[in-house]
């Protein structure tokens, strides 16, 4: 499945290597923007939610 996550601006490149970690494939990130686009299982979400 395809997300996208809001994340505050200037912190875009430390959040996707967080998803990253978590099994999560990046396919975009709007630096300056505060989105990170990225695909993964469902059960990446609540990992995301919780451990973040």
């Amino acid at each position: 499945m395809q997300y996208y996550a809001t994340v505050p601006m200037g912190l875009e490149e430390i959040a996707a290597e967080e998803i990253r970690e978590f099994g999560g494939k990046i396919y975009e990130i709007r630096k300056g923007r505060g989105r990170i686009f990225f695909e993964g299982e469902l059960e990446l979400i609540p990992k995301i939610n919780f451990f973040r």
